[in-house]
C-alpha cells in the first residue's frame, strides 16, 4: 500500500512539475510580448506626436526610437548636452517631458536632434 501511495505521488510530481514548466513557458512569452509591445506603443505615440503636429520638439530617446537608432543612456545623455549646447547658441527653448526613469528631461527641436544624431552616426560608423 505504501508504495502504491509513494508511486501515486511521484506520478503527480512529475506531472505538476510538467505543468509548472509549461506554465512558466507561458508566462515568460507573456512577458515578451508585453514588453515588445510597450515598446511599439512608445515608438507610435512619439510618430504620431511628430504626425499630428503635436510637437516640433523630441527628447533623445524618443527621436532615436522613432528613427530606429539604438543608443546606450550614456550616449543619450552626452547627445542631449550637445542639443542642449545647440539651443543655447540658437537661442532656442528647451521643452520639458515627464519620464518614467528620470522625472523629467528635456526635448529639443527636431532639427537640432537631427543634427546632432547625425554627428553621432557619423563618429560610431
Amino acid at each position: 500500500m505504501t508504495s502504491q501511495v509513494i508511486d501515486l505521488l511521484t506520478q503527480n510530481l512529475i506531472q505538476l512539475t510538467a505543468i509548472n514548466k509549461q506554465y512558466g513557458i507561458e508566462l515568460h512569452s507573456i512577458i515578451s510580448n508585453l514588453s515588445e509591445q510597450k515598446k511599439r506603443t512608445e515608438v507610435l505615440e512619439v510618430k504620431f506626436d511628430a504626425l499630428s503636429g503635436a510637437s516640433d520638439y523630441c527628447t533623445v530617446r524618443g527621436y532615436c526610437k522613432l528613427n530606429g537608432i539604438r543608443i546606450s543612456e550614456g550616449d543619450a545623455r552626452s547627445l542631449g548636452i550637445k542639443a542642449g549646447k545647440i539651443c543655447r547658441q540658437k537661442s532656442f527653448n528647451l521643452g520639458k517631458v515627464q519620464d518614467e526613469r528620470h522625472g523629467q528631461v528635456n526635448s529639443y527641436p527636431i532639427e537640432v536632434l537631427d543634427e546632432v544624431v547625425e554627428l553621432y552616426k557619423k563618429k560610431t560608423q
